[in-house]
């Protein structure tokens, strides 16, 4: 009698496309944002820093788009430099934020610099009209000792804040706040100030910007420089569109972060081991029914504890949830580790992204640091990318899975930061967001010998085991690289190209036929109505490309 189990995966959709293909190895990326176009999701841009002499940290921004779900990716014309205020030629941008708005418009925005890394910082914005292919010309939309910027769209069409685009970032540790309400044509700040006089907070770190589907705008942050001896991870909201906000917020409090526990040169931070330079950022995302999941990365736990050592501190991903949009929060104070296990317990997980999807499932992305074994069959320090999954709104992440298909090797290529020997860069996030199609990533990987991004898509979906014949006959010489020659079950023989669609559609229809061996009546129903379902998905996908 044929088995059938059901069980939720992360399932690859589109693995490892790489995105960038750069003349010189010395223009490497990293620091990558990713956005999918919420009306037409096989529209994907994607940002990162572009080196020019990696060895003096002369870099700009470079941007790339999809056309076709992030199955490939086409470079998009270079972004022009402006002048400061003093007239002076702009040495670069940095610190790559992007986001659509309800016209299908993208909107980068950017913090250009003065020349050899000057002091002197300012936020613009760039908006492209063409999907990510070229942009306009930079509109300077604030000039101070700005950095750490981000930026988000209001596009739920139910939100009466519907085609808004917000912008964050800190000037020192005030937190700034800017908004279009005309699809950028002009920039103001909260209520009727303007966004010089704009500051909802005084002691901000690189704060994030969401926007839930009712239109509330929640900006998460770490109090990295706080006067006080508690720090914490805090949020304000506004649910008028941005004219008033709350007071700030605690969303989580007696957290470690990374730069308290571990070493340090220069002025920055990194693992025991590595020269990448590493710290805690705050970030968060909300989804339906207002349920809020701010996540940090975090330095509490010790591990190798023994009478010869006394152990290190590892990185690991924390999270703290508000069913309410942020009036209550769940669990400790200080939050709770994302993942309930971890199968290599010296592993540090950093630089986490967490996004929600429009069905409410939410995803978080993170890199993973560890002893592997990469190309050349060598073990050392490489990272893989991680992503894990809700699919109970944020109360718990039970999927888990390696995006990337080899750990890449953080010290090839890698810059160095402010020319400062034996620190390097690596980036302080990297890319994702989430779309009808799934999640979508864009990393930096080393795999070609240099820094260069590679995306990935992956979907929550039912996985049907199949224990019989039947399976067997269908499936033979397809289960590995999705491509090859199918047995049909009238004996004739189709041959089906990687990627076709009619692979799902036979596994299903093979899951169909064997349920109807299942003795009991409403396990029998079940599966067959949750294969039917899932043909029925696979085709709406497959016409929507």
């Amino acid at each position: 009698m044929p088995k059938v189990t059901i069980q939720d995966v992360l399932a690859v959709k589109t693995a490892n496309v790489q995105a960038t293909y750069s003349a010189s190895p010395k223009h490497a990326r990293s620091e990558s944002v990713v956005v999918v176009n919420p009306t037409n999701s096989l529209r994907v841009v994607g940002a990162s820093k572009r080196f020019i002499n990696p060895e003096i940290y002369d870099f700009t921004l470079a941007t790339c788009y999809s056309i076709d779900g992030g199955r490939s990716w086409i470079e998009s014309a270079p972004l022009a430099l402006g002048h400061d205020t003093f007239g002076r030629p702009w040495g670069g941008i940095s610190d790559p934020a992007l986001t659509w708005d309800s016209q299908g418009n993208v909107f980068l925005v950017a913090l250009p610099f003065a020349p050899n890394d000057g002091p002197a910082h300012s936020i613009a914005v760039y908006k492209s009209v063409d999907g990510g292919a070229s942009w306009s010309a930079p509109n300077v939309i604030h000039s101070g000792s700005d950095d750490k910027q981000w930026t988000a769209g209001d596009l739920s069409p139910s939100s009466p804040f519907f085609g808004n685009v917000y912008a964050v970032w800190d000037v020192g540790h005030a937190l700034c706040f800017a908004r279009t309400t005309d699809h950028g044509a002009t920039w103001k700040g909260a209520g009727n100030k303007s966004i010089a006089e704009t500051v909802l907070a005084d002691d901000s770190f690189s704060p994030e910007i969401s926007v839930g589907p009712d239109g509330a705008i929640y900006i998460v942050y770490w109090n990295r420089y706080s006067s006080t001896t508690t720090k914490s991870v805090k949020l304000v909201k506004s649910t008028d569109g941005g004219d008033t906000f709350s007071a700030p917020i605690v969303v989580a409090e007696g957290i470690t972060d990374l730069e308290a526990v571990l070493p340090e040169k220069a002025g920055w931070h990194h693992f025991p081991g590595n020269t990448f330079r590493v710290l805690t950022i705050a970030t968060g995302c909300i989804g339906l029914n207002n349920a809020l999941v701010v996540a940090w990365a975090d330095g509490r736990e010790i591990v190798g504890v023994s009478d010869v050592t006394p152990g290190f501190h590892v990185s690991r991903i924390y999270y703290r949830r508000s069913p309410d949009g942020g009036t209550t929060w769940e669990g400790a104070a200080s939050g709770q580790p994302l993942l309930a296990r971890v199968e290599d317990h010296r592993a540090h997980y950093f630089h986490p992204q967490i996004i929600s999807a429009p069905d409410g499932r939410i995803g978080c992305a993170f890199y993973e640091l560890g002893y592997k074994t990469g190309k050349d069959n060598l073990l050392r320090f490489l990272i893989d990318v991680k992503l894990a999954a809700s699919l109970d709104g944020g109360q718990t992440f039970s999927l888990l899975r390696t995006v990337n298909t080899l750990p890449w090797d953080p010290a090839v290529g890698a810059p160095l930061v402010h020319g400062q020997s034996g620190l390097t860069f690596i980036g302080e996030y990297f890319g994702l967001d989430a779309s009808s199609l799934g999640f979508t990533l864009l990393w930096t990987d080393t795999r070609t010998g240099m820094q260069e991004l590679f995306s990935a898509t992956l979907a929550v979906e039912k996985e049907y085991r199949v224990e019989g014949d039947l399976g067997g006959i269908i499936f033979g010489g397809v289960d590995v690289d999705a491509g090859g020659w199918i047995v049909l079950p009238n004996g004739k023989i189709k041959k089906v190209p990687p990627h076709e669609p009619a692979i799902d559609i036979l596994r299903l229809l093979d899951v169909y036929e064997s349920a109807k061996g299942i003795e009991d009546h409403a396990e029998r129903t079940n599966v067959q109505r949750e294969a039917l379902k899932s043909i029925e998905r696979i085709i709406q996908r497959a016409l929507h490309r």
